[in-house]
């Protein structure tokens, strides 16, 4: 009976019919549209969001705001390290416009939407057909890179230039005769460096992989080429490092040494990919789910590069070699190795995995076999898929210091006193300077509620950007990491009236303790921002000493 219900439904033209127009339809170009679309709604609804500033962001921002296009050559203040290229581009932008949340985080997103078009060509170009789908799908679900995508960072550079190199590379090695591609991919080498400091080791990979070419194929016209795009690479990248030299130092010293020098430090750097798959604990809620992800992870990446070195070394070679030069380059200290910084493996991460779910689908032909591999896939994806819709649910509610900023200008006496700690300082800065926080906080600047005059930075981590002008504002002092800094600031506090205290960088164990020590000294009037959020969020407390 089973053999002849299966016969029937081999024999039905209608069931053919439509499992090929499900087919067609899958790999069409309209297809990939339809995903690349939705996934530049997700980045879309990150960036217009529009929340306040992050920390590292203010910092950023004083130093584009503060400084000429001239001075942003020299090691910046507040420990910040970014591209040349990136911070030309942010003062170019914010000289035009403003300096508001949209105009600083616009390069960033319009990057991360490129990515998306990028990857789409570049999976078409690696993968089979019917997986270049699942490869922008699982890309789209990528929660670091929508994340990053409404930050103003440069680390959606990173995903652009990996996936840019890496196409026009293979463009070159399969159209040896024409020119133009090799143009572009030396024009490609050369400007990446300026915006993205990851870009170098995507270079390092396009030339072993050229080279190697040239060597197989043992063509003099492929050597002229390679010759011609290796050199110029090299001698540019020369210029750059004598002339950044300083600047790539403090790179280094800006991300805290996080470098690969023990078995226990790769395995972190292991866990950086962990973080950017969206597979971990930390990255997906998910707890002991997130291990069986990772496993599943880990087992299709290992089929899907087995599939593809066996149509092509070449792909392979320039989507991992990447990652093996980071890797390398931080076990000599040189690079640090972060979920950040190694975003720019998401792309091969996701192809791999896409590959390889698309082969053992396709190879298992018994029921059991392709059910196996769905579930694989369908883990993958849940855990991707968490940790993406965590990543947006962070970023929707504005936890940032603007609330805070326009709630205090409603609601503040002249007579209260403010305590500002030492981390809020920053962003409030910013939004001080640029006159970019609302029209409410304007009114109490020109009352001038808040007397304060900027201080010049220096490229200590906690080095001050205000100094008040006033004895009931208070700005906390950095004097050590914990919380006995806190208390010595709290003990210079008033001991009777109204006082703020904003409190920001901290663990929601170390804010809940700090508030604890001010519910001893005082009656709590009211609380303002999410007490149990992350070590962005700001928050601010009124009490009646």
């Amino acid at each position: 009976m089973a053999i002849a219900r299966v016969s029937a439904a081999r024999n039905d033209p209608s069931g053919f019919a439509f499992k090929r127009s499900l087919t067609r339809f899958l790999t069409s170009p309209v297809s990939l549209a339809t995903l690349l679309l939705a996934a530049a709604l997700v980045r879309g609804s990150v960036y217009f969001a529009d929340r306040s500033l992050t920390l590292d962001e203010a910092f950023v921002a004083l130093n584009v705001e503060r400084r000429s296009s001239v001075r942003l050559l020299d090691v910046l203040d507040w420990n910040s390290a970014a591209p040349v290229g990136f911070l030309e581009v942010e003062k170019m932008l914010a000289s035009l416009f403003g300096n508001s949340e949209y105009v600083l985080r616009a390069a960033p997103f319009t990057a991360s939407i490129v990515a998306l078009v990028l990857f789409a060509k570049l999976a078409t170009q690696v993968v089979e057909t019917y997986a270049a789908p699942l490869a922008v799908f699982l890309f789209a679900g990528v929660a670091l890179a929508s994340s990053y995508a409404a930050l103003m960072k440069p680390y959606s550079f990173d995903v652009v230039f990996v996936l840019a190199l890496s196409s026009a590379t293979l463009t070159v090695l399969r159209s040896r005769s024409e020119l133009l591609p090799v143009v572009v991919l030396a024009v490609l080498g050369a400007v990446a460096p300026a915006l993205s400091y990851a870009s170098v080791f995507v270079i390092a990979a396009s030339a072993t992989v050229l080279l190697i070419d040239a060597v197989v194929q043992k063509s003099r016209a492929n050597w002229i080429q390679t010759g011609f795009v290796v050199c110029s690479w090299m001698m540019l990248l020369a210029v750059v490092f004598f002339l950044r030299r300083s600047t790539l130092s403090q790179l280094r010293h800006s991300f805290g040494r996080e470098e690969v020098g023990s078995v226990s430090s790769f395995r972190h750097g292991l866990g950086a990919l962990r973080e950017i798959l969206g597979v971990s604990s930390t990255s997906s809620g998910l707890g002991v789910f997130a291990a069986i992800a990772t496993t599943c992870a880990a087992s299709l990446i290992i089929i899907g590069v087995v599939q593809l070195a066996r149509r092509d070394w070449q792909p392979v070679a320039l989507l991992f070699l990447p990652g093996f030069f980071a890797f390398a380059a931080s076990a000599v200290g040189w690079y640090p190795v972060l979920p950040r910084t190694m975003l720019f493996l998401a792309p091969a991460l996701v192809i791999s995995i896409a590959e390889g779910s698309t082969a053992l689908i396709a190879q298992n032909r018994s029921g059991i076999g392709r059910r196996v591999a769905l579930v694989l896939v369908a883990v993958v994806i849940v855990a991707e898929g968490s940790a993406t819709i965590r990543a947006i649910r962070a970023v929707r509610p504005d936890d940032g210091i603007r609330p805070i900023m326009k709630m205090l200008a409603m609601q503040e006496r002249r007579g209260d006193t403010v305590y500002v700690s030492y981390a809020s300082q920053y962003a409030l800065a910013h939004y001080l300077e640029c006159q970019c926080a609302g029209a409410t906080v304007a009114k109490a600047v020109r009352k001038r509620l808040w007397k304060m005059r900027r201080v010049s930075g220096r490229s200590d981590q906690w080095s001050p950007a205000l100094r008040s002008q006033s004895r009931r504002f208070l700005i906390g002092k950095f004097r050590g990491y914990g919380l006995r800094p806190y208390y010595r600031d709290f003990g210079s506090l008033p001991r009777h009236g109204r006082v703020w205290v904003i409190l920001s960088f901290l663990h929601p164990d170390q804010r809940r303790a700090l508030v604890s020590r001010l519910d001893r000294r005082g009656r709590r009037l009211k609380s303002y921002g999410n007490g149990s959020g992350g070590v962005d969020t700001v928050t601010a407390y009124l009490y009646k000493f």
